[in-house]
C-alpha cells in the first residue's frame, strides 16, 4: 500500500500523523474516539479550511476526539492544534508574511530528517521538503508540492538528492523544471468516503510509473482532516 500525508511522496515511508512539534505516539486508534474532553472556552472544531485557516463545524461542550483548535495569537500569527486524543496532538503556528500565512516543521524519516515550508494562500498552499542527514546538517530542496482544491501536485528528484537553496516559494518552478518525477493526487468526497486517485509520473522514462484509487471512510471531513486523523483504507463502493 503507497500512501502520501502531511505532503510527503508515496515513494518515502509513510509518515504517521502523529508527527508534529507537539506530538507522542498512540498505539490504539480505536480508544481516541472514546475519549471526551470538555471544551467550554476552546475554539474547538470538527474540521478545517485550511486554505483560510478557519475552523468548521463549530463545538461547544464535551467533544469527543479528534477535534481541531484554532487561536489568533494575534494579528499576525494563528495557533492550530489537531487533537488526536488526550495524549497526542500536532500543533502549527503560523505567521503572516508579505501575502502568504507560513510555517515550518521538521520531522524524523528513514534516511535523517526532513523540514517543510508551508505558504498557503486562498487559493493554493505551497510545501516545500528539505531533506537532511540524521545530525541535521546537509538540507536540500527535495520535493515541492502544490495543493489547490480537490489536487495536490508534488515535484521531486525521487531516490536522487534535490538542489541547494534557500526556503522560497517561488522554488516550486524551479523543480517543475528540474524534478525527475510528477506524483498527483485527485480526490473528492462521495458519501462517507475520501477517494484518491493516485498517479507517478516518471519525467526520465516519460511514462505514468504507477496509479491507484484508494478510499477511506472519513464520515464527510475533508482532505485536510484526513492528513492528521488517518483511517485505514477501506472498500471504494
Amino acid at each position: 500500500m503507497q500512501d502520501r500525508r502531511m505532503g510527503i511522496p508515496f515513494y518515502k515511508l509513510l509518515l504517521l500523523s502523529f508527527v508534529g512539534i507537539a506530538c507522542t505516539s498512540s498505539s490504539n486508534k480505536q480508544e481516541t474516539h472514546k475519549e471526551k474532553d470538555n471544551i467550554i472556552g476552546v475554539n474547538a472544531y470538527d474540521d478545517i479550511d485550511l486554505f483560510n485557516l478557519k475552523g468548521l463545524g463549530r463545538k461547544e461542550g464535551l467533544m469527543a476526539y479528534p477535534f481541531i483548535q484554532i487561536d489568533s495569537i494575534d494579528k499576525f500569527q494563528k495557533r492550530i492544534v489537531y487533537k488526536i486524543s488526550k495524549k497526542d496532538s500536532v500543533e502549527r503556528i503560523y505567521k503572516k508574511e508579505k501575502n502568504y500565512w507560513t510555517t515550518f516543521y521538521e520531522y524524523r524519516i528513514d534516511t535523517g530528517y526532513t523540514q517543510t515550508y508551508e505558504y498557503i494562500e486562498p487559493d493554493k498552499i505551497i510545501e516545500l521538503d528539505y531533506e537532511g542527514t540524521y545530525k541535521k546538517t546537509g538540507y536540500h530542496l527535495h520535493d515541492a508540492s502544490i495543493i489547490a482544491k480537490g489536487k495536490m501536485i508534488t515535484y521531486g528528484f525521487w531516490g536522487d538528492k534535490g538542489i541547494d537553496i534557500k526556503p522560497d516559494p517561488n522554488n516550486v518552478e524551479i523543480l517543475k523544471k528540474r524534478g525527475k518525477a510528477i506524483f498527483t493526487d485527485s480526490f473528492f468526497n462521495r458519501n462517507d468516503r475520501l477517494i484518491i486517485m493516485s498517479s507517478t509520473f516518471d519525467k526520465i522514462g516519460n511514462n505514468t510509473s504507477y496509479s491507484d484509487t484508494t478510499c477511506y471512510k472519513v464520515y464527510g471531513h475533508s482532505w485536510f482532516w484526513w492528513r492528521y486523523f488517518a483511517r485505514e483504507p477501506s472498500k471504494c463502493d
